[in-house]
């Protein structure tokens, strides 16, 4: 059981996706890929790397930056995309992934209230 948890095997993943894909996209595509416009997301993330829930010390492999950890998040909630599909997307493991959930939905629910904004009932007949 140690040695399976010392070893770790790396897979064949797509390579600095967000560092090479991501800026690249137009602002529809975030906003398909993502469900946030890039301006939206950049603001959360920001808040996000400031916050007590972006983790700051590493342990194993090399820690991955707020805007690849929100980005993660984002893909997972407004897709329907299974947690190794994402891993594959962004080169990272199945476990960083889940990891990465728990830290954004932990940072977003205190500010839910604060930031999330229900359509009223007309709103919600127009679409």
């Amino acid at each position: 059981m140690l040695v399976a948890q010392i070893i770790r095997e790396d897979q064949h993943r797509v390579r600095l996706y967000v560092e090479n894909v991501v800026d690249s996209y137009s602002d529809e595509e975030v906003r398909r890929l993502f469900c946030l416009q890039r301006c939206t997301t950049e603001v959360i993330m920001a808040d996000f790397e400031s916050s007590s829930y972006y983790p700051r010390g590493g342990r194993g492999r090399q820690k991955i930056t707020a805007l690849k950890t929100m980005l993660i998040s984002l893909m997972y909630l407004g897709t329907q995309w299974s947690m190794n599909a994402i891993d594959d997307k962004f080169g990272v493991s199945e476990s960083t992934v889940h990891v990465a959930i728990r830290h954004v939905l932990d940072f977003l629910l205190p500010i839910s209230e604060r930031e999330v904004r229900w359509p009223n009932d007309e709103e919600a007949a127009r679409n």
